[in-house]
C-alpha cells in the first residue's frame, strides 16, 4: 500500500467503516458541528470522510500513512457528490498520525482501530500536547477498541460512552 515493509507492521488491516454503525455513533456524539473539524486518523480510501460530510462540520480531514490509500482517497474526494452532503471542505493528507498537526479548532477525532500500540501511544501523546498548547473542545471516537487500555490510562480524556464496539471520549475540562 505504499509503505516501507518496516512501517507496515505499525498499522492494522484496512477495513472500511460500517455505515450503520457510523451513523449510530454520530447520533451519540455531542459536538457543535459547524465549529468542529472532523479528523479521521487512518482514513484509508475515504468512506468515513463522506459519511462525516452528511454533517455540517467546519472541515473534514483524512490522515493516511499509506500512499496508495491516500491517493485513492484524494481521487474519491475529487468526484464525491451527495444530495445529503453538508460539508464540502474535505481533504486527505498523507502523513504519520503520530506527528499530525491538529487544527486549533474544536475537534472530533475518529479512529477505526487504525494502528498498533506504538503508533496509538504517539497519537494520544500528540493529541494531548495539541490540546495542552491550545485548549478547546475535543472528542475522540475509537471504533473497534482493541487498545482500550491505552485510552483508559489517559488522564486528559474521560469516557462519555463506551460499548463493546466503540468508545467516545472528551478532553477533561
Amino acid at each position: 500500500m505504499g509503505l516501507d515493509p518496516s512501517e507496515s507492521e505499525s498499522g492494522c488491516r484496512y477495513q472500511a467503516t460500517p455505515i450503520p454503525e457510523f451513523r449510530q455513533i454520530m447520533a451519540a456524539v455531542d459536538v457543535e458541528f459547524e465549529r468542529t473539524a472532523f479528523i479521521d486518523l487512518g482514513c484509508g480510501k475515504g468512506r468515513t470522510l463522506f459519511l462525516a460530510a452528511d454533517h455540517p462540520f467546519r472541515e473534514i480531514i483524512g490522515v493516511e500513512r499509506a500512499a496508495e490509500l491516500c491517493k485513492q482517497a484524494e481521487r474519491n474526494i475529487a468526484v464525491y457528490r451527495s444530495p445529503s452532503q453538508q460539508c464540502h471542505k474535505i481533504s486527505a493528507v498523507q502523513h504519520d498520525a503520530g506527528t499530525f498537526t491538529f487544527p486549533d479548532s474544536p475537534l472530533l477525532v475518529y479512529m477505526y482501530n487504525p494502528f498498533g500500540k506504538e503508533v496509538m501511544e504517539r497519537v494520544l501523546d500528540n493529541l494531548h500536547r495539541s490540546v495542552a498548547a491550545s485548549p478547546r473542545p475535543v472528542s475522540v471516537i475509537y471504533y473497534n477498541p482493541t487498545l482500550q487500555d491505552l485510552f483508559d490510562r489517559q488522564q486528559f480524556l474521560e469516557p462519555v460512552k463506551r460499548t463493546s464496539s466503540y468508545g467516545i471520549y472528551q478532553v477533561r475540562a
